[in-house]
């Protein structure tokens, strides 16, 4: 039990690195280009999200189904799938809006709530799985 907790630790951790060294530095890379000259790149902004959509739905679907019932039972797991459910409906909230200016909007809001839910992950379930 305490091998598989270990390796979930780890994963999640490694996980995190990833979106924090690479999802979040191209999101912000992007999103200064979209600023800049948003009429050049609003073709491209379907794919971008979609691409951050990817990345992201990945990870939360592997914490809700392998790190979340590992911890059951504690009262930060409500907090974090309300968490996730609100980066989902920023994505979505990106793909129905209508000018750049709302899209980047939105994405600079789900850029920040993603860099907020992983430091507070980082910050309380590692020490749950021990």
């Amino acid at each position: 039990m305490w091998e598989r907790r270990a390796q979930i630790k780890d994963r999640l951790l490694n996980e995190h690195r990833k979106i924090e060294l690479l999802l979040l530095p191209y999101m912000e890379l992007v999103l200064g280009e979209y600023e800049k000259e948003p009429e050049r790149y609003s073709g491209d902004v379907g794919e971008f999200i979609a691409n951050v959509e990817e990345h992201w739905y990945l990870h939360a679907k592997w914490e809700e189904k392998e790190v979340l019932p590992v911890i059951s039972g504690h009262p930060i797991i409500d907090e974090l799938l309300a968490e996730h459910r609100k980066i989902k409906e920023l994505i979505e909230k990106a793909k129905r809006v209508k000018s750049m200016e709302e899209k980047v909007a939105v994405l600079r809001e789900l850029v920040l709530a993603i860099k907020n839910h992983i430091k507070k992950e980082n910050d309380v379930i590692p020490g749950l799985l021990y």
